[in-house]
């Protein structure tokens, strides 16, 4: 029919490894490379010639829900059951419960317009600051506690709001709320 396009899809040997894997996200930093989190598989990386997995000892991670780049250039990666990784480029920092995570199963993650990193779970919202200096939280028990958040269900609007998919409701929360509520670590 006139006016009409075909669409192709090329195959790409590179990433032909892939085929097997539940891919969680799929994620192109600033160095044009594309990192892809897997179900069972850990993550990997293409820099536009070969596909590398990441797995090393200091990444011990099977399973990666959502992946994200830092204004400095460092990735972050979500981890069922293992926290947060972050790569410098070199090596990886995790971020579990002796660093002052509240919870190893995130759902999801996203950085505020301020650059401070949101992590989402079941029961309430921990927020890394940008300059890497400890957690806060955002708790409450009334609303939060069992929202059971949908997994890499967030987004952020144009003024900085954000949205969260949870089985109960959609969170939104706006960045004074974020600012205004800090909650020092209790040791």
């Amino acid at each position: 029919a006139s006016g009409t396009k075909e669409i192709h899809f090329a195959s790409n040997p590179a990433t032909d490894s892939l085929r097997s894997s539940y891919v969680y996200c799929i994620f192109t930093d600033k160095d044009n490379n594309t990192w892809f989190g897997t179900d069972g598989d850990g993550a990997y990386v293409y820099d536009g010639k070969s596909l590398k997995s990441v797995a090393s000892h200091e990444f011990t991670a099977s399973t990666v829900y959502s992946i994200l780049q830092d204004g400095s250039g460092n990735i972050w990666f979500n981890t069922q059951d293992n926290g947060l990784y972050k790569y410098n480029g070199k090596h990886f920092q995790n971020y579990s419960l002796n660093e002052g995570l509240s919870d190893v199963s995130i759902s999801s993650m996203i950085f505020d317009n301020s650059g401070d990193l949101l992590l989402v779970h079941k029961n309430g919202i921990d927020i890394l600051s940008r300059k890497d200096i400890g957690f806060t939280y955002l708790k409450n028990n009334r609303i939060l506690t069992g929202m059971n958040p949908d997994l890499n269900s967030i987004t952020k609007n144009k003024d900085g709001e954000i949205f969260i998919g949870t089985e109960k409701f959609i969170l939104q929360i706006s960045p004074d709320a974020i600012n205004s509520q800090p909650f020092p670590k209790t040791f």
